[in-house]
């Protein structure tokens, strides 16, 4: 299988999780140095990984939105008639990301820039969702009794371990997040819906596929 994932994302609610996918959204707001926003102002997204670029554009009330940037770190620039070209690196977004990132221009000329590197991870501001990464290096590096990926769910906040019951069955897949039942947590794979709703539960897994650990 390929891998396709740098991370495990687990995203929790209290009620039941739709539309969750495996790509980020950045907003912000463009604002001169008095505070006042800037429409029309050209953002432009450069993966770092891939050099691949999207390009947006702020609207009258100086916000732009990135609707769907895969995972990784990005380039972010603005560019407006009037001022400096503003550059923010290191820009990381994670797995279902909703990040903010406002960023102000400088009066001066377009060919100026004002670069700010190591930037802070952008705010998550734009979604009532609670969730973690489980990063490459964890998964490498801690230990999995049997192989199961899904132990990596108790480094979260809020996650515990499944009831003796189902621990003595082997019941795999299933952990508690903030007081929900085991049953009611909803898995994806690669974006698409990977819970096992057989009431058999086939392989005692409350996924339909659990990929190896290499494959994440």
């Amino acid at each position: 299988m390929a891998k396709q994932f740098l991370g495990l994302w687990l995203t929790f609610f209290s009620t039941v999780a739709l539309a969750q996918f495996e790509s980020a959204t950045l907003t912000g707001v463009i604002t001169d140095p008095a505070g006042a926003v800037v429409p029309n102002v050209t953002v432009r997204a450069v993966n770092e990984a891939t050099n691949i670029e999207t390009s947006v554009t702020s609207n009258s009330e100086g916000r732009f939105l990135f609707p769907n940037l895969r995972p990784g770190s990005y380039k972010v620039t603005a560019s407006a008639q009037g001022f400096k070209q503003a550059i923010s690196s290191d820009v990381v977004l994670q797995v279902n990301q909703a990040g903010r990132l406002d960023m102000q221009l400088t009066v001066g000329a377009i060919s100026e820039q004002v670069s700010v590197d190591a930037e802070a991870a952008p705010l998550d501001t734009e979604s009532a969702a609670r969730g973690a990464v489980i990063d490459r290096t964890k998964m490498i590096e801690l230990p999995l009794n049997g192989r199961d990926y899904n132990q990596l769910a108790l480094l979260s906040p809020g996650v515990l371990a499944p009831t003796p019951r189902l621990q003595s069955i082997g019941f795999r897949g299933v952990f508690n997040v903030n007081g929900n039942r085991a049953f009611q947590n909803a898995f994806q794979l690669d974006g698409v819906d990977n819970t096992s709703y057989s009431n058999s539960f086939r392989g005692l897994n409350a996924q339909v596929v659990q990929p190896s650990v290499e494959a994440l």
